[in-house]
């Protein structure tokens, strides 16, 4: 009887380990998870799968008795939840140690309803991938007061908008945290995601030390903030200051953020601008 090519792909990955007596192990990229777990279902399998990924880097693990999934776990994610995050992982290796015990309990869904779940999960976030732009993109906020108001985010999504740090590509923000994609694709259908940088508000926005800020100034630090300190006068904007340090305007509003968070400086002109900072 010919077996179906999910099938002999789990058993390359599997099964030949069984033979010489070797624990069941094998990489994401070749054998995904979900193949994975139905073959150690379908054993009956009693034990833990380990399984780490280097990009983030993260260690896991989901503990079977006689094939069933009672347990899943990478930190702090446990339960359900740390299954279907672990559905989304695209590389990786796993290896399964048999009668590993579970010393906790933490999923009571049927093995089956877990799986088509998940399944039905990923399936969501690779069609909100295919509206985004590529994984390697750098998504930006679009820092506009009256897009935000109209825009009436949630508090999930103005997470979400916090987290576009200029820095953090798209697939590396999906890779922590999946359930980001539908909010991305909202942000940039409403024009507050971009992946071109928007910095026009540094241009109104004016600090000055404050006189606790004078007391901080270090003439000879090359710190981004301490240098943007001594370049906050009160009359250079906020663009000019960044352009005088010779910083990124990301690495420069990150600055002022952290500066006006501890009142080392003050807004003497653009207030509704610098709300955006914090």
């Amino acid at each position: 009887m010919n077996e179906d090519p999910t099938t002999q792909r789990s058993k390359r990955a599997t099964q030949s380990t069984i033979g010489r007596g070797l624990v069941i192990q094998g990489n994401l990229e070749e054998t995904p998870l979900p193949e994975t777990v139905q073959f150690l279902q379908s054993l009956r399998k009693t034990g833990q799968l380990a399984l780490e990924r280097q990009e983030p880097r993260q260690s896991a693990g989901i503990s079977f008795v006689d094939g069933r999934i009672v347990h899943a776990f990478c930190p702090p994610l446990v339960g359900e939840e740390c299954f279907y995050h672990l559905l989304t992982w695209r590389s990786g290796r796993y290896v399964f140690l048999p009668n590993a015990v579970a010393y906790e309990r933490t999923i009571t869904t049927e093995t089956n309803t877990l799986l088509l779940d998940g399944l039905r999960r990923l399936d969501e976030l690779l069609r909100c991938e295919q509206r985004l732009p590529p994984r390697p993109t750098i998504l930006y906020r679009r820092r506009d007061p009256e897009l935000l108001r109209e825009a009436q985010l949630s508090f999930h999504q103005w997470r979400a908008w916090r987290r576009l740090d200029g820095k953090t590509t798209i697939g590396e923000l999906l890779d922590r945290d999946p359930d980001l994609a539908p909010m991305l694709v909202e942000l940039i259908a409403q024009g507050l995601a971009s992946p071109d940088p928007d910095h026009r508000f540094l241009q109104e926005i004016v600090l000055a030390t404050t006189v606790r800020g004078a007391a901080e100034l270090d003439t000879d630090s090359r710190d981004v903030a301490a240098r943007l300190l001594v370049a906050s006068d009160g009359r250079r904007t906020l663009a000019e200051a960044i352009a005088l340090i010779g910083c990124t305007p990301e690495e420069g509003i990150a600055a002022a953020e952290y500066l006006l968070a501890l009142r080392l400086v003050q807004v003497v002109r653009g207030g509704t601008a610098a709300m955006l900072l914090v």
